[in-house]
């Protein structure tokens, strides 16, 4: 370890980082949600724990990476960390903001499946992408949207492309079609989880970029 620094590390990854963890703080406080509601919490109180707690464990790792001779405290991704748990809690605050829903999906890249990628899945950027689910039957105008079926969602996604390490590279935009999963007829709380933690991923679906 080395003395606690700071690295403004704004612009890596073109923001690819930035988007993940956002992404990751919110499954996280996702996964708290579950042991909290099995333990039976009001639901508020629910959501600001896990939230909370989602937040206090991603602000543990960046400022153990404050301390690393490779890293440093990313006041980025602390914000990022920030938002993801906001965005949770605000869903419950606000039923509106639960027709957006954060997801991902990955495919390996070429280098990390050859062994040449350094490092691991998390930092393989090139194979990640981030989507925001939109349910948009509750969205559009009545005439419109009683002809979307209740399950499905349109997903905007990004990733990144020809990263070099230096800040070059660029974006790829998608648009594709998405699953809603809480309404497969499956009930009780279990199976809530269960549809509400595949919410969370983007599954192959006819796309455009």
């Amino acid at each position: 370890n080395t003395k606690f620094h700071v690295v403004n590390d704004w612009h890596y990854a073109l923001w690819i980082d930035k988007v993940g963890h956002f992404y990751g703080t919110n499954i996280i406080a996702h996964v708290f949600s579950g042991v909290f509601d099995a333990a039976n919490f009001h639901s508020e109180n629910s959501a600001i724990y896990s939230a909370s707690l989602a937040f206090a464990f991603q602000m543990y790792v960046e400022i153990e990476d404050g301390f690393g001779p490779n890293w440093g405290f990313s006041p980025g991704d602390a914000m990022a960390d920030f938002t993801g748990a906001a965005f949770y809690l605000s869903q419950y605050y606000f039923p509106y903001l639960k027709n957006f829903q954060p997801r991902f999906s990955y495919i390996p890249t070429q280098e990390y499946r050859d062994g040449t990628h350094e490092g691991n899945f998390i930092d393989d950027y090139e194979g990640q992408k981030y989507w925001m689910g939109i349910r948009i039957k509750n969205i559009l105008p009545e005439r419109i949207a009683e002809y979307i079926p209740l399950f499905l969602m349109m997903s905007v996604g990004v990733r990144a492309h020809n990263l070099d390490g230096n800040g070059g590279g660029h974006r790829e935009y998608w648009l594709a079609f998405d699953v809603d999963w809480e309404t497969l007829p499956l009930h009780g709380p279990f199976w809530t989880f269960v549809k509400n933690t595949l919410n969370y991923f983007h599954f192959p679906m006819p796309h455009t970029t």
